[in-house]
């Protein structure tokens, strides 16, 4: 009796297990017990579509009932699945294609399957097997997309092989300013300059900031700059640059004066209110000042170099102090010497006269002349002999007061 070994079913319809259990009985059943062997042939045909049992393990008919499977490692080992390009990041709006690619994935009988998804595997789409495929997509944010090969009975054959495309946030708005404030008074010539924004993800977006409209600086993403002015007036602004959209986005630009210890002029305040928040000391002549105020516990000291302040505003409010002893100008010059006494007679001393009066003070407040000085004391003096003259008592008479501050 012959046996035969078969691998597997293929092809079958709802016909093929009553056709598969009949086979089954015919090869174990003797050909002998047939009265014919074509009978036996004949049962077999008509059960499989083959001839004889000899051809059931070799037909290359489709329809045949028995063929033979491919062995399963010698195509599963060597299938691959990629997908490109890389995980990166675009800008809004940007169109990207994404390479799904695999290789020897079977496509005979028990074919594979070639997958790809847009949502990190949430869901699976089929695609053409052993080649690339590859779709344009423009995300709105972050999404993976991947790719893999699953055998015939759904086992995973390789991947997933995921890449991420992340996308830039953009910032289309203008920066705030915010230090100093717009008409600002300082005094000191370091200034902080500050800002407020948000800031766009994109590597080449900036700030970049202008004082006294010079050339532009970049700040990089830093919100916040220092710079060392002169004393006086000056203007500042920033702007921001997109880098996704390459376009500046500029803030309108404000003023500010500082305000030194050499200041001693003309300041035009633009009808600004001015407040003097902490002690200070200020000169100068500030004019169209808006609502002028010292706050309480504050010291306003009037710069004993420039000797005087004055302030012409709408309104002048003083809850603090200000402290006006250096308004005066420094005091007059002291008066000339007074003349030495001439001695006439050799015997009787006169003393020197008094010196001429002081200078008046030369300040806004400053003080009158100096008086004349005393005269001063005799002091006789005897000379005599071939290099002597003659005899000269008294001495120089007292210098005149200075002027009053």
């Amino acid at each position: 009796m012959k046996t035969k070994l078969f691998l597997y079913i293929s092809n079958i319809d709802f016909m093929r297990p009553l056709k598969a259990i009949i086979l089954v009985i015919l090869l174990i059943i003797p050909s002998g017990l047939f009265a014919q062997s074509n009978e036996y042939n004949d049962i077999i045909a008509a059960v499989t579509g083959c001839k004889s049992p000899n051809d059931i393990t070799n037909t290359t008919n489709s329809d045949s009932f028995i063929d033979s499977e491919p062995d399963l490692t010698s195509y599963l080992a060597g299938t691959t699945c990629t997908i490109s390009p890389a995980s990166t990041t675009i800008c809004p709006g940007t169109s990207i294609t994404i390479n799904y690619t695999t290789s020897n994935v079977w496509t005979g009988s028990y074919a594979g399957t070639a997958q790809y998804s847009t949502n990190g595997g949430g869901s699976w789409t089929t695609m053409t097997p052993n080649t690339t495929n590859g779709f344009s997509y423009s995300p709105t944010s972050a999404t993976s997309y991947c790719v893999r090969v699953l055998n015939n009975d759904g086992s995973v054959a390789c991947g997933p092989t995921c890449t991420t495309i992340s996308v830039y946030s953009v910032s289309s708005s203008t920066p705030t300013l915010t230090a100093p404030a717009n008409y600002a008074y300082l005094y000191s010539p370091s200034v902080t300059f500050t800002w407020t924004h948000t800031t766009g993800t994109h590597p080449n977006s900036r700030y970049e900031i202008q004082i006294d409209g010079g050339s532009w600086i970049s700040t990089g993403i830093a919100k916040t700059y220092i710079a060392t002015v002169a004393a006086g007036s000056h203007t500042w602004r920033v702007r921001y640059y997109e880098g996704c959209s390459g376009n500046y986005y500029t803030a309108i630009a404000r003023t500010f004066y500082y305000y030194s210890s050499t200041t001693c002029g003309d300041v035009d305040h633009l009808g600004q209110n001015w407040t003097v928040a902490s002690s200070t000391t200020l000169q100068g002549r500030h004019y169209n000042v808006g609502i002028f105020t010292v706050n309480s516990g504050v010291t306003v000291t009037v710069n004993s170099s420039c000797h005087y302040f004055n302030v012409e505003a709408t309104s002048i409010n003083i809850y603090g102090t200000i402290n006006g002893n250096g308004a005066g100008g420094a005091g007059g010059a002291g008066g000339a010497g007074g003349a030495y006494a001439n001695n006439g007679d050799g015997i009787t001393c006169y003393g020197g006269y008094g010196g001429a009066g002081g200078a008046a003070g030369s300040g806004t407040g400053g003080g009158g002349a100096g008086s004349s000085g005393t005269q001063g004391q005799c002091q006789q003096q005897i000379c005599g002999g071939i290099f002597c003259s003659g005899n000269q008592d008294g001495y120089d008479g007292g210098g005149g007061g200075g002027g009053g501050g």
